[in-house]
């Protein structure tokens, strides 16, 4: 009887399903840590080797795909975006660059795209924990630029260069804790775990403001949503519609308002001369105003000249995403970056509360809040990890609902021919 047991066990843990399922998580983590730029990776065959791998895979599993125009738009504005990208690199000042960096950036898209809809939500989920603790942990073991590690008072983010370039992806890795699905006990307590010490992590290890702010924002985007899931469907977009303008309201309130309420903080009204920054590096937009310098260039810092142009890779200046992918790519491209959040957004919401899919597939709306709010204080969409998430999203959203029903997304324990019951970690509905 315990050799049965023991084998069933045995079975259960070493299981097909499971070791597919634990290696696709390991699989996000890796291309997560990778195009974190944790350890910057330029050369150009770890990434063709990445994209095939997961091609492979794609063309092995050929997952169904929706045809709804809701769910199609994300990945067609986020194509464009990639296709006006690499266009832009004939009107760069030095195209061998430009094109170089291009490739790896599309590389980048068109792989999160297919890692999406092969692996889903769940997995994908838990590939991005999986890499932020990782990212984390080790940060831990390195000595900031003084000699002290964090135990020590240093002011330490690993291989990073910059503190924020860590918090905003700790801020991603609390996201996808809280959403997290888990089936025993075991389970709750090791995510609650992961919860609270990524949440410390926000809070004292890499105290950005910008993050502390974003987190709590971006789960506010949660609540519209379980409100319009317990009314009836005639009254659901309208009440989304409703939250939207409040929200709209309150955010230029805060604006108009913003000295007093930031002095709490010990900020000014400039949010230590973002603003001026901001206007600085848009006069420098309006040069180009259409096409932008191309991608890859830069105008480096002060003082800017119109003709003088750095050709970068991971560095942008404007502290504001939106700007500074205005500033390479024009307003054509900070047209299709917005329309991409824009409809990623709309697209998470419609799935939810619409489709009535699980409340787990609202951590693509949170997540897009998310990145925008990180994006006007800092910069990490046009990065290489900022175009991950944009596709690893899109191919969620251009996956087809069915395929994440209930069992087909989860690490299914096959000798029961059944799958557990799921419970969110915090998102719960009961």
């Amino acid at each position: 009887m315990k050799t049965s047991t023991l084998t069933n066990r045995l079975v259960r843990i070493f299981s097909y399903s499971r070791i597919t399922g634990g290696s696709e998580v390991a699989l996000i983590g890796a291309v997560f840590v990778l195009y974190s730029w944790y350890w910057p990776v330029s050369e150009h065959i770890v990434h063709i080797i990445i994209f095939f791998l997961v091609l492979s895979l794609w063309i092995e599993r050929k997952p169904a795909l929706s045809r709804q125009l809701t769910f199609l738009l994300p990945a067609t504005f986020f194509f464009l975006l990639l296709a006006w990208l690499f266009l832009s690199v004939t009107w760069s000042g030095a195209i061998h660059q430009s094109l170089s960096y291009a490739l790896l950036v599309i590389l980048t898209g068109m792989t999160a795209v297919m890692l999406g809809t092969v692996v889903g939500l769940e997995r994908t989920i838990r590939g991005i924990l999986v890499g932020v603790v990782f990212l984390q942990l080790h940060g831990l073991t390195v000595p900031d630029e003084y000699g002290r590690n964090l135990w020590e008072g240093g002011y330490n983010s690993g291989l990073f260069s910059n503190p924020s370039s860590l918090s905003v992806l700790v801020g991603a890795g609390l996201l996808a804790a809280i959403f997290l699905n888990q089936s025993n006990i075991r389970q709750k307590v090791t995510l609650w775990i992961f919860v609270i010490y990524l949440s410390w992590a926000v809070w004292f290890t890499h105290p950005i403001l910008t993050t502390v702010v974003a987190v709590p924002v971006a789960l506010l985007a949660v609540v519209p949503i379980l409100h319009a899931r317990r009314v009836q469907q005639k009254f659901r977009l309208p009440l989304i519609g409703a939250y939207l303008l409040g929200g709209s309201a309150a955010t230029g309130l805060f604006w108009s308002n913003r000295a007093p309420l930031l002095a709490l903080v010990g900020e000014d009204s400039t949010m230590s001369l973002r603003t001026v920054i901001w206007a600085y590096y848009w006069e420098a937009v309006m040069w180009r105003p259409v096409i932008g310098a191309g991608w890859g260039n830069s105008y480096g810092w002060n003082p800017i000249e119109r003709d003088r142009l750095q050709q970068v890779s991971e560095f942008f200046p404007a502290h504001n995403g939106f700007i500074d992918t205005a500033s390479m790519l024009g307003l054509v491209g900070l047209g299709l970056l917005v329309a991409t959040l824009v409809s990623l957004f709309f697209a998470g919401i419609s799935r939810v509360v619409v489709g009535e899919s699980p409340l787990g597939h609202s951590f693509i709306p949170v997540l897009v809040v998310y990145l925008s709010l990180n994006d006007m204080m800092a910069t990490s969409l046009p990065k290489f990890i900022g175009i991950l998430l944009l596709g690893l999203m899109s191919g969620l959203i251009l996956r087809d609902p069915t395929e994440d029903s209930a069992g087909k997304d989860m690490l299914v324990d096959s000798t029961r021919g059944g799958v557990e019951h799921q419970q969110g970690t915090v998102l719960t509905e009961k």
